[in-house]
């Protein structure tokens, strides 16, 4: 009763992680407690489901697997260079561990997983919930492109006696996202999840998926993941796509190259593009969170938020190359939630935003080369993890499912350079996907195992 009440709770969580932003954001206004607990209810249920996930792979004595203890290992290593980095910075322990834990919470999940989704059965009916809400998602995004379009260039959203609701609506979001909201004359939808980049990244999560595992494509269902692989017009989102199509192709899926086409020529034109919209979306030189007067010479932050942050960022960890500042000192989201008193010593000009909107600049500046070493090694193990479950797996299915998910491994890499890779709807999923392929695949050990005794 307790395991099943686990996989159901297990599946409702991840079909709420997308919609988590949306619906906090909603009940904030008439209920603060519940959508606090709201908002950390990935962290409850990471909090509430180890031990017990434990426990299970003990009883199945599969705790000391060398598949768990090389993610086990690596999760602790990263912990004590985190406190030692902490320690020698002379920094609060509650930061430190606060700093830690957001490093590595969400990797944990893939035990998690392991312990509660224990067949292939199980696996697919948890991924076609997650087609079907991503799918819906996509769906929603295109009709909010379309709307946003009509609003623009048939019917001027900013007539104030147009009457038009939907147009009122695309007007307040033009006004709170300011420029960043279109790129290249396309409304960066997205849908009812927390941002473009991550509506972005998430559709091309479960479209990689999707299409290294299923042999048959629902054209459909596939339009829609590509609309929000599309709508979000990130460059990032756009380089990693035409890795996963080029590689589809060279598997024989030919017509993906008349998709290649249209993302090959915008991502040219945006090359050409600066980061202005990062800087006009959080406000970073607008409200409270900004009082410094900014000089003619730093006005190209407006123009290269990003590239401030990096260099920023290094110029921090040059000061600690070995173990950095710390981990939740400049950067990270208890460095933002708590401040930082380096963001003043580094006359650091990020404003409201504070964050880098860059993971790895991030990792080396709060924990130094060793931290960045230490978290590498993690993403190196979960790769050698699949690639050598993939290799001994009896499953074809799992097979499959094993490549899809190495190959978004370098999906991760690439999207830490220009993201924060610490995202709730992103590497949760990612992680509890490698943990129900890992507890299906012992579970097909177990049958071929009896039907071979």
């Amino acid at each position: 009763m307790v395991i099943i009440f686990s996989r159901w709770w297990l599946t409702i969580i991840l079909l709420f992680l997308p919609f988590q932003f949306k619906i906090v954001e909603s009940i904030l206004v008439w209920n603060q407690g519940l959508a606090s607990f709201l908002r950390k209810l990935d962290e409850i249920t990471i909090l509430i489901f180890l031990p017990f996930a434990c426990l299970e792979l003990y009883r199945k004595r599969e705790l000391f697997d060398l598949k768990y203890i090389l993610v086990a290992f690596s999760i602790v290593m990263i912990g004590i260079f985190g406190f030692i980095s902490g320690f020698k910075n002379g920094n609060s322990l509650l930061i430190t561990s606060m700093g830690v834990i957001e490093y590595v919470k969400y990797f944990l999940v893939i035990i998690i997983y392991a312990a509660f989704v224990r067949s292939l059965n199980d696996y697919q009916k948890v991924f076609r919930y997650l087609l079907i809400v991503t799918v819906f998602i996509g769906g929603m995004s295109f009709l909010q492109e379309i709307m946003a379009l009509y609003c623009r260039y048939i019917y001027d959203p900013l007539l104030s006696d147009s009457g038009c609701l939907l147009c009122e609506l695309c007007a307040g979001m033009s006004e709170k996202y300011g420029t960043s909201i279109w790129r290249l004359g396309i409304y960066r939808a997205y849908a009812l999840i927390s941002h473009y980049n991550v509506l972005g990244f998430y559709s091309l999560l479960i479209l990689t998926i999707y299409l290294f595992s299923f042999k048959k494509i629902n054209y459909m269902f596939f339009a829609s993941l590509f609309a929000g692989v599309f709508l979000s017009v990130s460059r990032t989102v756009y380089i990693c796509f035409v890795y996963i199509a080029g590689l589809q192709i060279f598997k024989g899926r030919r017509w993906l190259v008349l998709l290649l086409v249209p993302i090959l020529i915008l991502l040219v034109k945006m090359s050409f593009l600066s980061d202005f919209d990062i800087a006009t979306e959080y406000g970073v030189f607008k409200g409270e969170g900004f009082k410094q007067e900014v000089s003619q010479s730093e006005l190209f932050i407006q123009g290269n938020y990003r590239a401030y942050a990096f260099e920023k960022a290094i110029e921090v960890w040059k000061d600690n190359p070995f173990w950095g500042v710390g981990p939740g000192k400049f950067g990270s989201a208890p460095a933002i939630k708590y401040g930082s008193h380096l963001y003043g010593e580094y006359v650091f000009l990020g404003g409201v935003m504070r964050g880098l909107d860059q993971f790895w600049p991030q990792v080396l500046a709060e924990t130094g080369i060793i931290g960045t070493g230490s978290f590498a090694g993690l993403l190196f193990a979960i790769v050698l993890i699949l690639v050598n479950a993939r290799a001994k797996t009896v499953s074809y299915k799992l097979r499959k499912i094993y490549t899809a998910l190495t190959i978004y491994m370098a999906v991760f890499f690439v999207y830490a350079f220009n993201n924060t890779l610490i995202s709730v709807e992103i590497l949760f999923t990612y992680c509890a996907l490698i943990g129900m392929s890992l507890g299906a695949e012992e579970a097909e050990k177990q049958e071929v195992k009896i039907a071979n005794s």
